[in-house]
């Protein structure tokens, strides 16, 4: 057995490290990060989601976020710190997943209603947050997300070019164009 086909002695991450985003003389700071929904499904791609995500990013403010595509069961988005020292991009998605959640609660998008009372544990979610209006909802978000800094250029630009081809790849429809729960928020120049 060589040292690549051996078995790392570390014990493989369950969750993502959220590291401090490194700043570096003449270059932005830009993440990729990516929300998920659980179970996976078809919850997310639809022009009520999509409404809804443009107006909680704008609440969600501590970053900007730049390019995105909403897929049936996560979003993907670049984004860049409004502010400096940066806020912790943990904290901005999980704010940013529950004002998605309070807005979608509010508009009424979902079509299920809840038969019971209260959400079981008690803890906040796109269910906790529909209690109020009687709504249930298929799906909850998880509850971390994926972020990676982008450290180049070229790798910002290759990582917008697999994430903007997701829903070809998906079988979704036959060109990245055609896909309508994609934009850009702010312009994000490397």
């Amino acid at each position: 057995m060589d040292a690549y086909t051996q078995a790392s002695p570390w014990p493989q991450r369950k969750r993502p490290a959220h590291q401090t985003p490194i700043e570096q003389p003449n270059r932005p700071v830009l993440l990729f990060v990516t929300l998920a929904v659980q179970p996976r499904g078809d919850f997310l791609a639809s022009a009520d989601f999509h409404s809804v995500y443009i107006e909680a990013c704008r609440d969600a403010d501590a970053w900007h976020v730049g390019r995105y595509v909403i897929m049936p069961d996560h979003v993907h988005l670049f984004c860049s710190p409004a502010q400096w020292p940066p806020a912790a991009v943990r904290r901005w998605a999980q704010y940013l997943k529950r004002r998605i959640t309070i807005r979608l609660a509010h508009a009424g998008h979902c079509t299920e209603r809840r038969s019971e009372g209260q959400t079981p544990g008690g803890r906040a979610s796109p269910r906790a947050a529909f209690a109020q209006t009687g709504v249930k909802v298929p799906w909850r978000w998880q509850s971390d997300c994926w972020d990676t800094q982008m450290r180049t250029g070229e790798q910002y630009r290759a990582k917008w070019l697999y994430v903007r081809d997701n829903p070809v790849r998906a079988k979704l429809v036959e060109t990245a164009e055609q896909w309508p729960f994609q934009g850009e928020l702010h312009t994000m120049q490397w």
